[in-house]
């Protein structure tokens, strides 16, 4: 569970063997001893059902944000169970619904914390696709756009470029019609039926400038929902990835 400081990616036949000592010590508890009554055999009885909890948890909250768009070799999410409770989880009902969501709340605040870390960030945007023809559809346009380095310099200079977004919406694979698509800044309409709509611009631009900038963009083409946070990409950031490993 001591991740912090002992990345194992790219160690070669070493990383390999640490590997397997850990592998074989969790295979040991959750088999060889799971014929045993105690708080270990509930937590791996509740395998399952705590993994699926997890992955439904993680896609709404760490596959939704994106701070430069590449991924570590060491990114990892856990979830871990003590077993104090003895009693395995199996059984649908509120109680295992109450535990989803919170397990989802848990993963979203910690996801957002990520964003915040970012190197250098000034500022956040959130970002809500609506009305995609399907839930896929509306996340490729959504990772896509805040994945923008047009977008992301926009933002780090607090420019309600609305064209920049549009654009990078535009060229993800997803056949989009402009009479239907409606984009909004912090609420204020700025574009809709393929066509700009007169701002109050010193508004917008206030929304652009603030710490974390809501935009929604409405394609109006079918039930499809998805959400993106991302950080700005400003002067911070590349000096120091620039400068990472000297």
């Amino acid at each position: 569970m001591i991740n912090s400081g002992d990345a194992n990616a790219l160690t070669g036949a070493q990383g390999m063997r640490d590997a397997q000592r850990i592998l074989a010590r969790l295979e040991d508890r959750c088999g060889a001893t799971s014929e045993y009554h105690s708080g270990a055999s509930a937590s791996c009885h509740s395998y399952p059902v705590l993994d699926r909890l997890l992955r439904r948890a993680v896609d709404h909250s760490f596959h939704e944000i994106s701070v430069d768009g590449d991924t570590s070799t060491s990114d990892a999410v856990i979830l871990t169970a003590g077993g104090a409770s003895m009693e395995p989880l199996s059984t649908p009902g509120a109680a295992l619904s109450i535990l989803g969501e919170a397990i989802v709340r848990v993963a979203r605040e910690l996801a957002m914390r990520i964003v915040e870390d970012g190197e250098g960030i000034t500022r956040l945007m959130v970002l809500k696709v609506r009305g995609a023809p399907d839930h896929q559809a509306a996340r490729t346009i959504a990772e896509g756009t805040v994945r923008s380095p047009l977008v992301k310099t926009a933002l780090a200079g607090g420019d309600p470029n609305w064209g920049r977004i549009i654009a990078a919406a535009g060229v993800q694979g997803v056949p989009l019609d402009t009479e239907r698509l409606t984009l909004r800044i912090g609420g204020h309409p700025v574009f809709a039926a393929s066509e700009p709509i007169e701002f109050d611009r010193s508004a917008v631009e206030a929304v652009f400038s603030s710490d974390i900038v809501p935009v929604e963009l409405d394609l109006g083409l079918g039930p499809g929902e998805a959400r993106m946070v991302t950080s700005d990409l400003g002067r911070r950031y590349v000096e120091i990835n620039s400068e990472y490993t000297t």
